[in-house]
Parts: C-alpha cells; structure tokens; sequence
C-alpha cells in the first residue's frame, strides 16, 4: 500500500506525533510505502528519513471557515504534493484537518481515514465526517464519543492504541540506579514521574499540590518532564526546584529513561483522555501507575492491579495514594507482574495487524470504486494503476 498521512511536527510533542512516528516505521518494515506531509520540522526527521518516509513541509493544515479562501489557498502546495504521491489511501491524524484530508482524497481520487486521537471539538462534526471512508478510533470511549457527536457508528472502527512494547523494557534495580545517575536525581529518594503537557488540565497542579502535602523532605523527589503551557505552573516548579524537591526536564524522545528512574508515575489528568498512553507506558516498563477515573484511562488499567484509578482532580487521593506506594512494596511487585499483563493485552503486533486491515479495507474499497471525492459532480474513478493526478 501507498500510505499518504500527515503530522503537525516532526518533533515528539504529544502521543499523536510520536504514534505518527511508530507506524511510519512499523508499517514501512512491513513493506507499505509512507509519505508525511508535516508543519514544523524536528528531531525526529532522521527517524523518518531512516524508515523509508517520503516527507514534505511545511504543510499548513489548519482551516477555519471564516478565513477559507486564504486557508484553502495556503492548503495548495501540500495537497498538490500529496496527490502526487498516488496514494492508495489518505489518512489524517487529526479530525480538525480534515478539510486538507479532503483536499488530498478528492486531488488523488482515493479514500479518506480519519484517525480520532482527541475528543469531538468542532461544531461541525456530521459535515466534515460526510465522504470520509472510516474513522479509527483508539478506545471504546473516544468511539462513544465521536458517534455521540455525530459520526455514523458504522464508519467508526475501534483500533485500541498501544506502544511497540519492545521499546519499553522492564526496569530493574540496576536500570533504576542508571536513569538517575544520568538525569542527576537523587539515588535512593522515593522518586515520582509525572511528564507530557505539564499544564492544569493534565493535572499538573493536582501533582504540585499533592507533593507538598506529603511532605516526605529529602526522602522524596518529583520529576516534571515536558513542555510548560502555565505561567502559575512554571512558577511553582521553579520553587520546587529551588527548594531542592523537584527537577524538570524538556521533552525529550526516550521516555524510557524517565520511567526507569522512578518509583511511581503519575497521571492524574482533567481531560477525557482518548486512550491513556501514559499509563500504559507504565505499566509495561513496571512502573506502579496513579491515574485520574477519565476518558479511556480506565480501560487500560481494567484488569490490573498496578494501576490505581483516583477521581479527577482529587489531591487528598493522590496524597493517600502516594503516601501507600511510598511505604509499601506491594505496589512494585504487582507492577511486574503487570507488564507481561499489558504486553499480552496491548499486543503491538495485533494493533498493527488491526490498524493495517482498517486501511487496507479502506483502500480496497477507493479501488472498487467508493471514492473520498464522491458527491464531486462529473469525477470519474480512476484506475488503482494510473497516474496520480495534480490538483492546481
């Protein structure tokens, strides 16, 4: 298959591009053809180039109908190269770019995938869903959701989310002394995680809170990893960090590192998550893993005991919580026993063969003749065989 998708960065700023990311290489080892157009270039460039991905940028993607004609314009380039690809199947990573996704498939003549990572946001949902062959869905929840909003339940396919869990070695003791040693952090203290977007609706002040109320001193430390959106929240962690309690660090690719080096992760986010990798991430490293009762997170965690599940921006439970991982090595057993548990139920092999039917399909049904451009009055179906035509 010729795979056309898309990206709004080449660096790893969230779940979506780093997802982005694995399947270009994942399904670029399994012999398909991947092109990513992209907005902003990055770190992960050399990934992409290694794994065979044609790309192009910078793509502007965005469209807002108050400012069409200039959006739809500035689309052109990118959509001109997309189509020239010859894609079997068009496939946008995020439903607010739909408008370019649609673009693409009618230039092309091929069928549009629309994969849903986020929760419905736009107005707009049933008329930006019309011509789309199917959207994917990463959990039962974001499937509830989107078919809620407006989206045909027969065109949403569930496609569960999961990690090339190769990646994600369980950490030892060994691997514990390492990580910390590299980050700087202190050797035996009682280390909590907490990275991704550090910004109140991922719970971020839920965690700055809870820390200094458990109060455990020199015998606890937190370690903030990501990029900071809140000026309050940037100002509490440069307290944090004065007073010796806390180290942030950027973003940065291996989060493998990150999670060897603690005790416990924390994930206690507001939003309704799509799926929950960071608990998952957790869980197959052997990390105990305390998570807000939201979105799609309780799927990943039904079924395993390293994973507690705590109301949604409840610090006093996340204090309880904490103070019970800190003194107790229940706990970290469980967490072992929980990472063949989540490789077993989170096959990434299986996700892939999933993901790859789900477009395959897609594709198969643009060749038999079901075109994302239907509705365009007077376009005749292409042959699968022929010349990729340019629009503009």
């Amino acid at each position: 298959m010729r795979i056309l998708t898309q990206s709004t960065s080449l660096d790893p700023l969230g779940g979506v591009e780093l997802c982005t990311l694995q399947w270009t290489q994942a399904l670029g080892a399994r012999g398909h053809s991947l092109s990513v157009a992209y907005t902003a270039d990055g770190a992960q460039r050399v990934d992409f180039t290694a794994a065979g991905a044609r790309l192009h940028g910078p793509a502007r993607f965005g469209f807002d109908p108050r400012t069409a004609p200039r959006d739809l314009w500035r689309m052109g380039p990118s959509v001109r190269w997309a189509a020239g690809q010859d894609p079997d199947v068009v496939w946008v990573q995020r439903f607010e770019h739909s408008v370019w996704g649609h673009a693409v498939a009618a230039a092309s003549r091929r069928p549009l995938v629309v994969h849903l990572h986020q929760e419905p946001e736009s107005r707009h949902v049933r008329l930006l869903g019309r011509g789309v062959s199917t959207f994917l869905a990463t959990s039962e929840h974001t499937r509830r959701r989107w078919t809620a909003a407006g989206l045909p339940p027969e065109r949403v396919r569930t496609v569960r989310n999961a990690v090339p869990e190769r990646e994600y070695p369980v950490g030892t003791d060994a691997d514990r002394r390492a990580a910390r040693a590299a980050l700087g952090l202190p050797p035996h203290a009682f280390t909590a995680l907490h990275y991704g977007r550090l910004w109140r609706p991922k719970g971020t002040g839920v965690v700055l809170e809870a820390w200094r109320r458990l109060g455990l001193g020199a015998e606890g430390h937190l370690l903030l990893v990501g990029q900071v959106d809140d000026p309050q929240v940037a100002a509490e962690i440069a307290q944090g960090q004065q007073e010796g309690w806390c180290t942030w660090l950027p973003n940065r690719p291996d989060v493998v590192t990150l999670l060897h080096a603690c005790d416990v992760v924390l994930f206690p986010t507001l939003l309704p998550e799509a799926f929950g990798r960071v608990a998952l991430e957790a869980l197959l490293t052997a990390r105990p893993v305390l998570a807000s009762a939201v979105g799609a997170v309780p799927e990943v965690l039904a079924g395993t005991p390293a994973g507690r599940l705590l109301p949604p921006g409840d610090v006093d439970a996340l204090v309880d919580a904490l103070r019970a991982t800190a003194t107790s090595p229940e706990p970290a057993r469980r967490a072992v026993e929980a990472a063949g548990w989540a490789r077993r139920e989170f096959s990434y092999e299986r996700h892939l063969d999933e993901l790859e039917d789900a477009l395959q399909h897609a594709a198969s049904a643009g060749r038999g003749g079901v075109r994302a451009s239907r509705g365009v009055p007077g376009r005749p179906a292409r042959s699968a065989r022929g010349p990729a035509p340019v629009a503009g």
